[in-house]
């Protein structure tokens, strides 16, 4: 199986698809709702904007490489991926670690679901658990092909959305106050240097289950340059208006569970709703990534099976009552860490020319 093989029942995956996936893999409950962009850019105040454009660097950079990587070693799964590059002993120990990250990840989702259903629509928090649950299970049932097709539909109206609340917050409310705001040691890191770099490696972490059968699924190495590059840079955009959008309603965003609603106060009367259903989208996509990359490592050479998706739902659904915003500021630094020693061994291997050895 060779570059650009076709996943079951789909098709080889060209640049637009693959910048739609990429980002839709990575924006997600932490990322919509503004408490990403709060604990890694918003706290540094104006210093944060700088922290932006590295860590869109590291996204377009890393999202070539990760893919290319793919490409290389025809991976199914991260775990194919990470015994062909780092051989059977740290390859396991990293296709542990990263099970346990994806499977948080996804928990997070189901947690940030809950707590919108129950600030939107007075429901209980375990019900909106479910209900993103169930639509993740329905979709990854498809494969490959269903992820990207629920990504090339979602993602454009998403990102849309998001650039248009960040730019009708400012022309409600102007940036001055919550440029000079900074709290740092309230952030996930105090320097903002590392902070962004933490920002790009989790989220390229948490990326590596959809992105290497992404890779080797791809039209051509073209494809995967031009995909990567662009949802890394859409990723910066996206990321950069809702920064823009929490500036402007600081120190309030700051204690707000999710802060990117108390920027959409700028909207009309409607759109305090609609923004909430754009962010149930944008948990929905990562929810999907997650729960795909879960699903291929545990199905293993059978990506016929489905009772591992049916297993992981109901895990993730009762991890998801340790609570949205503590899940976030605890365990996305912590991956952001492991996800930095990941890329540096990545760049070892590359720069000696065994990227694509098995």
């Amino acid at each position: 199986m060779g570059p650009g093989h076709r996943d079951r029942g789909g098709q080889e995956v060209g640049g637009w698809a693959i910048a739609a996936t990429y980002m839709g893999t990575v924006v997600g409950a932490g990322f919509a709702s503004g408490q990403e962009i709060l604990r890694f850019f918003a706290h540094f105040g104006g210093r944060g904007a700088a922290g932006l454009a590295l860590a869109t660097l590291l996204l377009a950079a890393g999202g070539v490489g990760v893919m290319r990587w793919g490409q290389e070693t025809c991976a199914r799964s991260y775990r194919d991926g990470f015994l062909r590059l780092l051989g059977p002993w740290l390859g396991s120990i990293l296709d542990a670690v990263v099970s346990v990250v994806l499977f948080g990840g996804l928990s997070v989702m189901a947690a940030g679901s809950g707590a919108l259903f129950h600030e939107q629509l007075g429901w209980g928090t375990r019900w909106g658990a479910v209900v993103l649950l169930a639509a993740a299970v329905a979709t990854v049932w498809f494969g490959l092909r269903g992820v990207v097709r629920a990504n090339q539909v979602v993602v454009p109206l998403l990102v849309l959305s998001v650039v248009a609340v960040g730019v009708l917050s400012v022309s409600a409310r102007p940036l001055a106050p919550g440029w000079a705001w900074m709290r740092p040691e309230a952030a996930a890191h105090p320097r903002w240097v590392a902070a962004a770099m933490l920002y790009g490696s989790y989220n390229l972490f948490l990326s590596l289950g959809v992105l290497l059968p992404l890779g080797a699924g791809a039209a051509s190495p073209q494809a995967i340059l031009r995909g990567g590059a662009a949802g890394g840079v859409g990723l910066g955009v996206a990321a950069s208006a809702v920064y823009v959008a929490i500036l402007g309603w600081l120190p309030e965003a700051a204690a707000a569970d999710i802060p990117m609603l108390v920027a959409a106060a700028a909207l009309p009367p409607w759109g305090r709703m609609a923004y909430a259903v754009v962010l149930f989208g944008e948990v929905y996509t990562t929810a999907v990534a997650n729960l795909f990359s879960l699903e291929r490592r545990v199905a293993g050479g059978h990506p016929g099976r489905r009772w591992p998706l049916l297993l992981l739902a109901v895990f993730a659904f009762l991890l998801s009552g340790v609570g949205f915003a503590r899940l976030v500021v605890t365990l996305y630094p912590l991956i952001g860490y492991v996800g930095l020693g990941l890329l540096l061994v990545l760049l070892g291997k590359w720069a000696f020319g065994r990227g694509g050895s098995p």
